[in-house]
């Protein structure tokens, strides 16, 4: 059955590329079939819990209008009693007692939507597009509005769908739920597909599906997200508005034109870009919550937050290795303690960007060659070991330094690091390219060349015993950020993460602090 075609002509602007559309349909396969396989074990937890709660069939096929008015049959799992559909409207509302006990957490949780990723895999659906109607509400659009929401194949999720994710507490509340749906609701719909129809990219895509699956997993879309400020550029529900007062979304935009606010295609790209990244990092940080404490600890703050101001006494000769800019205390420990803080750094021009006053005395000079001794009673040292060509000169040098009683304290990323180990197959180039694109903030002190020279557990161990200090402590740490920007890989890292640690808890960390003293040979 065909209801529409649409005026391909008349709807030219709502034609994605070919190309798009193309890889769209490769993302589509790709989707539905990894979703069918990762998601297996919940479709049977599901179907049991179907058959348990109430007879009938585990699967429920309803009738849809999909692209250019061709009906197809949508697959859900069943939330409602048998026959529903022909005791009923075609809406459901939030408490109607068609609804079965498990059906009502289905519905909620949007897991009843999960079979029609067999339709994407038909090639009747897609895994973004406008939602696909029943033939009994799609008689209520205009005939344009018909021909622009049927210009794309329906998806099971979308811009509408975000929005009017609480629809049917939204029709529980009014007397005529069709009639509502049909004055309120859907003239807002279509906006959001006409939206979402004049700005089809793949980026965008999977933006929508992100927004889905964080809405899903927290109850809610962060407002950094930019959803919720994108949607104000479009009609919004009001129940209290009179027909005449409401914007009709089909005569929003003059000859055709879309209906939300104009943007340039780069900088279009650029925030969804932007947002993809955040979102991607929401993503890991949330799906860290299901591992351990123990492979979630930051050994940078860690060092920097716990660590450091637990070996801080009154009058201490302190010396920063490489700290520069960024030194290991602020100007207020400083004075309250009365620290004589001494930075030794390669680069002049870091010091430079240190908070004035905050050094007693600067040193340029390179750690590996140093050679005065017996002048320290901390030294601290934060990712830097990792850049010098010869960590046992450096060790050698700190321990030179220190005091008879001081005490060395190091914070270094580990060798055996997935990502030290791409850091030494990059060229230097594209280091800095990717931080200036997916960490801006640090790009400029995170990008100096990496040697990870003997920057391991069992190195450290064997050249701290040869320079006569006592180790007290060596902590691995389990958890980085580098991944958590693109969470598929983040996954898989953190799972190769757990099983490595497990064989090798020192050797598996990513990086790892060392804590270590020289003996003072007065007291022995």
């Amino acid at each position: 059955m065909t209801l529409v075609s649409p005026n391909r002509e008349d709807l030219a602007w709502l034609q994605p590329p070919r190309a798009t559309m193309a890889l769209k349909r490769a993302i589509d396969l790709f989707g539905a079939i990894a979703g069918l396989a990762l998601l297996s074990p919940l479709f049977a937890t599901v179907a049991i819990g179907i058959k348990l709660d109430s007879r009938g069939p585990v699967l429920f096929r309803q009738e849809r209008v999909g692209r250019g008015g061709r009906s197809f049959r949508i697959f859900k799992f069943r939330s409602m009693t048998v026959g529903a559909a022909r005791t009923g409207t075609a809406l459901t509302v939030r408490e109607d007692k068609r609804v079965t006990r498990f059906g009502a957490f289905l519905r909620r949780t949007k897991l009843d939507e999960l079979p029609q990723l067999l339709n994407v895999l038909a090639g009747d659906m897609s895994l973004v597009g406008p939602r696909p109607e029943v033939p009994e509400l799609i008689k209520y659009y205009t005939l344009r509005q018909r021909a622009a929401m049927l210009a794309v194949k329906p998806g099971m999720t979308d811009y509408a769908a975000i929005a009017f994710r609480s629809e049917s507490e939204l029709l529980d509340s009014s007397r005529d739920p069709i009639e509502f749906y049909r004055r309120e609701i859907m003239p807002i719909k279509y906006a959001y597909y006409e939206h979402y129809n004049c700005q089809i990219s793949i980026l965008n895509d999977l933006r929508i599906i992100l927004a889905t699956a964080i809405l899903l997993a927290l109850g809610r879309l962060p407002r950094w997200f930019g959803l919720e400020d994108e949607f104000r550029s479009l009609p919004r529900l009001s129940r209290h508005d009179s027909e005449d007062q409401r914007t009709d979304p089909s005569e929003a935009s003059a000859a055709g034109q879309p209906v939300m606010l104009a943007d340039r295609p780069a900088k279009r790209v650029a925030r969804i870009a932007r947002q993809l990244i955040t979102s991607q990092v929401a993503l890991s940080l949330a799906f860290d919550r299901l591992l351990p404490l123990s492979m979630r600890v930051d050994g940078s703050k860690d060092f920097k937050q716990r660590i450091v101001p637990s070996r801080l006494r009154d009058g201490l000769v302190i010396y920063d290795i490489g700290g520069g800019a960024r030194p290991c205390v602020d100007i207020e420990t400083k004075r309250r303690l009365g620290l004589t803080l001494i930075g030794l750094d390669v680069e002049k021009e870091e010091f430079a960007k240190a908070p004035p006053r905050l050094y007693d005395k600067t040193i340029v000079a390179d750690i590996t060659s140093y050679q005065d001794a017996d002048v320290a009673d901390l030294i601290v040292c934060m990712s830097t070991l990792e850049h010098v060509s010869d960590t046992g000169a450096a060790l050698a040098a700190m321990a030179r330094l220190l005091r008879p009683g001081g005490t060395l304290l190091v914070f270094v990323p580990s060798r055996n690091a997935l990502y030290a180990r791409l850091n030494l197959v990059l060229p230097q180039g594209v280091k800095r390219r990717l931080l200036s694109i997916f960490m801006p903030g640090k790009a400029d002190h995170l990008g100096f060349p990496a040697k990870y020279d003997h920057c391991t557990p069992r190195d450290f161990r064997r050249v701290i015993a040869g320079q006569g200090l006592k180790i007290e402590e060596l902590q691995p740490y389990y958890v980085t950020s580098y991944f958590s920007y693109f969470f598929p890989v983040y996954v898989l890292w953190r799972v190769w993460m757990l099983a490595y640690r497990a064989v090798a808890p020192e050797q598996g960390a990513e990086t790892f602090v060392l804590i270590a003293h020289k003996p003072d040979r007065r007291s022995q």
